[in-house]
C-alpha cells in the first residue's frame, strides 16, 4: 500500500538523519588568555532547544574591531543586549552544543558515542573525528589530558588515567571491549577486533603503531613520535 511505502521511506529518512551528528564543544579560556584580557563576549550559545529536538545553537556577535558588553548565554528566543543589537550576528545550529564547563563523560554520552559503540559491535561502520584550529581543544577532547587544571593544552592521557580525564578515544576503546565481553558472556558469538592508530600531519599519513613510521616522522620535527608517546 502507498501508506506503507511512505512509512518505510520516512523511517529510512529518519535513520539517515540520525546517522550523522555534528556537535561543537566550547573550550574555556586558558590562564594565559585570561591574563591577556581575552573575553568571550562575542560568543553566545544555547546547549539545547526547547522544541524537543535537542539541537543547540552558537551565535557570534560583532567583528574583530567591535566592542561588546558582556551578554549572558542566549536562551530560547532570547536576543542580544542593546549594546550589541546593531552588531553583525551569525547563528549556527548543531545537534549538540557543549559549554566550557561540560565534562568529558558528558561529551561522550551527549555526542552519541556510547550508543554508536553498540552499532559497531553489531557490525556497522562508524567514524568520529574532531575538526578545529590549533589550540581549540581537539587533542583534549579526543585523547584527554593528565595533570591539574582544565587539562586543555596538557599532555595526553591513556587508559590508566583517572576516568574524568579520559577523552573520546580511550573511552571508546574501553567501552568497545566492555561490550565485547558482555557479548561473549551472553552468547556464543565470536568477536575479532582489529586496531589501527593513524595520524595525518602535513598531508602525510603516519601509522602510530609502526616503529618505522615513527622513526621517519621524528626526523621532521618529532610531531608523530610525540603524539604516540
Amino acid at each position: 500500500a502507498p501508506e506503507d511505502v511512505g512509512g518505510e521511506e520516512a523511517a529510512v529518512a529518519a535513520e539517515v538523519a540520525s546517522a550523522v551528528r555534528v556537535c561543537v564543544r566550547l573550550r574555556p579560556l586558558l590562564p594565559a588568555e585570561v591574563a591577556a584580557g581575552a573575553t568571550t563576549t562575542r560568543l553566545h550559545w544555547r546547549e539545547e532547544s526547547s522544541d524537543g529536538r535537542g539541537r543547540g545553537m552558537v551565535r557570534t556577535l560583532g567583528g574583530r574591531g567591535s566592542s561588546l558588553l558582556p551578554t549572558p548565554n542566549l536562551g530560547e528566543g532570547a536576543e542580544a543586549s542593546s549594546s550589541s543589537a546593531s552588531a553583525p550576528s551569525k547563528a549556527f545550529t548543531f545537534d549538540r552544543v557543549f559549554a566550557p564547563e561540560v565534562s568529558q563523560d558528558e561529551v561522550f554520552e551527549g555526542s552519541g558515542l556510547s550508543a554508536l559503540l553498540g552499532r559497531v559491535v553489531e557490525g556497522f561502520h562508524a567514524t568520529v573525528f574532531a575538526y578545529g584550529q590549533t589550540g581549540s581543544g581537539k587533542t583534549y577532547t579526543m585523547e584527554g589530558a593528565d595533570g591539574g587544571g582544565s587539562g586543555f593544552g596538557g599532555p595526553a592521557t591513556g587508559l590508566d588515567a583517572a576516568a574524568d580525564r579520559r577523552g573520546l578515544v580511550p573511552r571508546a576503546i574501553s567501552g568497545l571491549f566492555d561490550r565485547v565481553e558482555r557479548g561473549r558472556e551472553m552468547s556464543q558469538d565470536t568477536f575479532c577486533v582489529r586496531l589501527s592508530f593513524l595520524q595525518i600531519y602535513h598531508e602525510r599519513v603516519y601509522d602510530l603503531l609502526n616503529p618505522v613510521h615513527l622513526a621517519a616522522g621524528s626526523g621532521g620535527g618529532g610531531k608523530p613520535a610525540s603524539a604516540a608517546a
